[in-house]
């Protein structure tokens, strides 16, 4: 009866230490998550810059006046 007693309380701590452990780990992969979708916006982001910096974008047929601000 009393290994009953004893182990109550060290299975409410144990599940106290597994709440914290899951709320590390979805503290963790949130960081992950948010830090790769950072890096896939900023390479998508200088892939654009990279296609847009070889295209000629002031061709004369009328639209270099719009871009220019004109």
């Amino acid at each position: 009866m009393t290994s009953a007693i004893i182990s109550t309380p060290m299975k409410t701590n144990s599940t106290d230490q597994d709440k914290k452990l899951l709320l590390i780990l979805i503290i963790v992969y949130a960081i992950v998550i948010l830090i790769i979708c950072f890096l896939a916006f900023d390479s998508v982001l200088q892939f654009f810059r990279y296609i847009l910096s070889h295209t000629n974008l002031t061709s004369n047929n009328g639209h270099d006046q719009f871009l220019s601000g004109k």
